[in-house]
């Protein structure tokens, strides 16, 4: 190696690491060249920022936290006899409706994506019959087009006929997760080419 670039990894202007690149050939970098190191730089400070955030989130205080401080949680429970559903008012405003607002069970799987609802009908009837806890994540979709994530757990109480006679659980938006984890997967992706790359164009 006969040339060496450092570059400062940043987050927020704040410094937190350093980027290594040596070159075989003499004299400096093309202008392509740094301009591709500097994009490395930007992905990889922000992926050791992330990196450092979730290493901090697995603390159990630091979860505690963040559930107690942010979640958008509701709660919800069924009637399997009857098919009626009551929804706190922060479920019913997650999925888009007015708070109270009547429903059944058949009127909030209207409301689920159309490619979520055989998934979370198929889900719900395996969990009633292994006699387990219901885990489903679906979409909603509202009317100015907007797509919202939720995660819904239930479990499943009382027998009447063989079968659980109620279901009660919570539902959470993870609307901001899966899009903060889509941009993770666009930023890794991103990263990974211009590593592939950039030892072709340093050489």
């Amino acid at each position: 190696i006969v040339g060496l670039a450092v570059l400062p990894l940043q987050h927020q202007g704040r410094v937190i690491g350093c980027l290594n690149v040596g070159s075989r050939s003499t004299g400096e970098f093309s202008p392509l060249v740094r301009q591709a190191l500097e994009v490395i730089a930007a992905e990889s400070g922000q992926m050791v920022n992330r990196l450092q955030v979730e290493a901090e989130m697995r603390s159990g205080e630091a979860r505690l936290r963040m559930a107690v401080e942010g979640a958008d949680l509701g709660t919800w429970h069924c009637d399997l006899r009857t098919g009626d559903a009551q929804l706190s008012d922060r479920c019913l405003t997650q999925i888009g409706l007015a708070a109270g607002t009547r429903t059944t069970a058949q009127s909030v799987l209207a409301i689920m994506h159309p490619e979520d609802r055989l998934y979370v009908q198929a889900s719900y009837r395996e969990a009633r019959d292994a006699g387990t806890d219901l885990d489903v994540e679906f979409r909603t979709q509202r009317a100015d087009g907007t797509v919202r994530s939720h995660v819904l757990r239930g479990r499943f109480s009382g027998t009447e006929a063989g079968r659980p006679a109620r279901i009660e659980g919570i539902l959470l938006d993870v609307t901001r997760l899966r899009a903060a984890e889509a941009a993770e997967r666009r930023s890794a992706e991103t990263l990974r080419l211009f590593v592939d790359h950039a030892p072709a164009a340093i050489a």
